[in-house]
C-alpha cells in the first residue's frame, strides 16, 4: 500500500472516530433530556394524583360526618321516644312497687 492510501484510511478512521464520538455525545444528552422530562412528567403525575386523592378522601370524610351526624339524631329520636313511653308507664309502675310493698307488708 501507498503512503497516500495509508493517510487516507487514517484520515478516515479519524473522521470516523469524530462521528462516533459526536454521537455518543448526541445519545448522552438525548438521555439527560429524557431523563429530565420523564423527571418532571412523573413529578406532574404524582401531585395530580395527590390532589385526587386529597379531594377523594375529603369527600369521604364529608359523608361519613354526615352518616355520623344523621345517626346521632337518630339515636337522640329513639331516646326521646323511650323516654316518653318510659314515662308512660312510669304511673303504673310505681303503683305496681306500692301494692308490692303493701302485699309484702301484711
Amino acid at each position: 500500500m501507498s503512503k497516500e492510501a495509508i493517510m487516507r484510511i487514517r484520515e478516515i478512521e479519524a473522521q470516523a472516530q469524530a462521528i462516533r464520538e459526536e454521537a455518543e455525545a448526541k445519545a448522552k444528552a438525548q438521555i439527560e433530556e429524557n431523563e429530565k422530562v420523564c423527571e418532571a412528567e412523573a413529578e406532574r403525575a404524582i401531585n395530580a394524583t395527590d390532589e385526587a386523592l386529597k379531594v377523594k378522601l375529603n369527600a369521604v370524610k364529608q359523608r361519613a360526618e354526615a352518616l355520623i351526624e344523621q345517626s346521632r339524631k337518630e339515636a337522640a329520636e329513639d331516646v326521646l321516644t323511650m323516654e316518653t313511653e318510659a314515662r308512660g308507664h312510669m304511673r303504673e309502675a310505681v303503683k305496681l312497687i306500692v301494692w308490692e310493698m303493701f302485699d309484702s307488708c301484711q
